[in-house]
């Protein structure tokens, strides 16, 4: 056997790898996914979870982290700081239809976010006592969509999200 002096290998070129663009919802399509959200205490809470991570570009566990402290009213803008992805820290522009749902799940709790601890979170305003779970956030997103009365979406809420200005540099 005799030693090689270059690599045959080398002629060869990888196969390159062809990733499918993420496709968010059209606007048409969330209208169409909040029409079908109904209007009890579980559908209100499922509606602010759904707009949160439509509007805002929330990941699910960002949602389910989110406390009273994190969420800022500074004029008619409002504003949640986040943990996302790798622990990085943000700050992230909450559209007024988000902001508004969440104070109506909090309103189904007797509950105020002015009254609230900024400790105190968030997710304890449910229509159940073990709160928003990573399970409620997905049945939330995941089975209205997949009623079989209902054309499943499969969009990507992340991507739907405007990005703002509000952001903060890196954070995401």
């Amino acid at each position: 056997m005799g030693i090689l002096k270059a690599n045959p290998c080398d002629a060869l070129e990888r196969p390159r790898a062809v990733t499918a663009p993420a496709r968010g919802c059209n606007a048409d399509e969330v209208r169409r996914l909040l029409a079908v959200v109904p209007d009890t205490v579980a559908g209100r809470r499922d509606r602010a979870i759904l707009l949160v991570l439509i509007l805002a570009g929330g990941r699910r566990s960002e949602v389910i982290a989110l406390r009273a402290g994190d969420i800022n009213v500074e004029g008619e803008t409002v504003f949640h700081a986040y943990r996302g992805k790798g622990n990085k820290r943000g700050r992230r522009e909450l559209p007024r239809p988000a902001y508004e749902a969440i104070c109506a799940i909090l309103a189904d709790a007797a509950k105020e976010l002015g009254t609230m601890a900024p400790t105190e979170s968030l997710r304890q305003a449910s229509a159940r006592p073990a709160g928003v779970t990573s399970g409620t956030v997905t049945a939330a997103s995941g089975a209205i969509c997949k009623r079989p009365d209902r054309r499943r979406l499969g969009c990507t809420f992340s991507d739907t999200a405007p990005r703002s200005h509000a952001e903060t540099p890196g954070s995401r």
